[in-house]
């Protein structure tokens, strides 16, 4: 399990590299990561949200400071992960 809970990081540096290469819509971005995640077979995605890091709210455009953050199942085990970014 310790192997497949490397997916969170990994879906997070995924998430970073669709935005730095101009990747502007929310929805595109968390579909690519919660793709990546399931095709790990003991992952199941609980939520991926992409936040405006002031207020925490939902956001339609990337832009501004933003907060990703997911909750995975691993098994018995619920994983959570964040990533804050600056989007220009």
């Amino acid at each position: 399990e310790r192997k497949e809970a490397l997916a969170l990081s990994k879906s997070l540096q995924l998430a970073e590299k669709l935005i730095s290469q101009g990747e502007k819509k929310v929805g595109k971005v968390i579909s690519k990561m919660k793709e990546f995640i399931e095709s790990h077979p003991l992952c199941e995605v609980d939520y991926i949200e992409i936040l405006d890091f002031e207020n925490l709210e939902e956001i339609e455009k990337i832009e501004g400071t933003i907060l990703i953050g997911i909750a995975v199942k691993l098994g018995q085990t619920r994983l959570i992960d964040n990533k804050i970014l600056e989007v220009k």
